[in-house]
């Protein structure tokens, strides 16, 4: 009976130590953009899986990274950190080399990238499985814009830099109107910009409006029309307090850093405001097809 007793006891001491020792392994790192082929496992563990977006890392995993890959994580304070040298990482390595809290807003932020991507994946890529390198996805994006864009975006300030694609069009006829048809401005101009203080337009918040460019000769434009609102002043100024906070913690020259400002705005639907920073992250990084993906799948959500 004793040594039933003290068997026991002994099983319930190991079940505890168990159990602390699994409670010790806490979560570090979700896993934000890929490129390439990266594995991870836990240590004294032979068997490595494929990393996937949206996995979770901890303090017991090994992460491989193969020859041209890249990883972009974001650690649970806020912080992020990018891979890619061809090499094994400790993530408990990873850890210690930050120490930096960040903002929370990065971590929110982080969730609705992934529900994005989420219900983004899976849509339909025939075509992009017969692609065989970054340059034929980048030609086939080169020209993409949010002319056909069905979604209003909201616009957290009364001067704004209309932008398109001109091509080889010289003049482009410009115009602002609202639900009515009333024609706010109408101008034509030789560029594929325009600056415009709405104010002076006496555009009303959170009232519907549209802008369009037709081309006026031969040249090839494109003739669309896309609807945009001025947001509340209470409200701009919340977001822009949000994004002044926010733009603090981030590099404006990393691509995963850009990636979270693009998710901030897409979160406050400042559609503009994310497919600029999109078509940012493209520039930044030209050979990591995740982020011309990433782009072409947030771009097709939207106009679908």
């Amino acid at each position: 009976m004793n040594v039933i007793r003290i068997l026991s006891i002994l099983f319930i001491v190991m079940f505890l130590n168990v159990q602390f020792a699994f409670s010790t392994i806490t979560y570090e790192f979700h896993v934000l953009a890929i490129n390439g082929t990266i594995d991870y496992k836990n240590k004294g563990v032979d068997e490595w899986k494929r990393l996937k977006i949206g996995d979770i890392l901890d303090t017991a995993h090994i992460i491989r990274l193969s020859k041209n890959s890249y990883l972009g994580l974001v650690h649970k304070t806020g912080y992020t950190l990018e891979l890619s040298q061809n090499k094994l990482y400790e993530v408990k390595s990873l850890v210690q080399r930050q120490n930096t809290k960040r903002t929370n807003a990065i971590d929110i932020i982080k969730f609705h990238i992934l529900n994005l991507f989420d219900n983004n994946h899976g849509r339909d890529r025939n075509y992009r499985e017969n692609m065989k390198s970054v340059a034929t996805i980048e030609r086939g994006l080169e020209n993409v814009n949010l002319n056909e864009y069905p979604k209003y975006t909201r616009f957290t300030s009364t001067k704004v830099t209309f932008t398109w694609d001109k091509r080889r069009a010289k003049n482009i006829n410009f115009k602002i109107f609202d639900e009515n048809n009333h024609i706010l401005l109408d101008t034509i101009i030789n560029d594929s910009k325009i600056d415009v203080d709405l104010s002076k337009l006496k555009v009303n918040e959170n009232q519907l409006y549209f802008w369009s460019i037709e081309s006026k000769n031969s040249g090839f434009a494109e003739n669309k029309v896309f609807k945009f609102i001025i947001i509340d002043k209470e409200l701009r100024d919340e977001i822009q307090s949000e994004l002044k906070n926010l733009s603090k913690n981030l590099n404006p020259k990393s691509p995963l850093d850009n990636l979270i400002l693009a998710g901030f705005y897409d979160y406050h639907e400042l559609y503009y405001d994310s497919y600029n920073t999109l078509k940012k992250i493209k520039q930044l990084a030209p050979n990591i097809s995740f982020y011309s993906q990433y782009f072409e799948d947030w771009y097709m959500s939207k106009v679908k």
